[in-house]
């Protein structure tokens, strides 16, 4: 009895900091890809190679794949965890540093 009441107090307390560091780590997830998929796509516009094309599939099932317009003028928007990431690329195809966003409510 007192075996299952210690594991429920520590189960208790585990869950919501395990739940925390996985939407902590979503959230890097999806900034990081935001960031990577901007410098792809300027160095693809800079240097004239084939614009890369980017699906929710390569995103991965953490990231939702908002946006990607990889143009000069375009942007790469995803969100993760409980964050959005933006990254603007500029008319002259250099990404702006990431901007974030809140998640509009549904």
């Amino acid at each position: 009895m007192v075996t299952v009441s210690i594991v429920g107090i520590l189960s208790a307390v585990a869950v919501p900091s395990f739940t925390e560091t996985l939407e902590s780590s979503k959230t890097s997830n999806a900034k990081q890809f935001v960031v990577d998929a901007a410098k792809d796509c300027s160095i693809a516009i800079l240097y004239e190679h084939d614009i890369p094309v980017v699906t929710q599939t390569e995103a991965g099932p953490d990231i939702t794949l908002n946006d990607y317009t990889c143009v000069a003028g375009g942007s790469v928007i995803a969100d993760g965890g409980n964050d959005r990431w933006t990254v603007e690329i500029d008319a002259d195809a250099i990404p702006e540093f990431p901007v974030k966003s809140a998640i509009p409510e549904s």
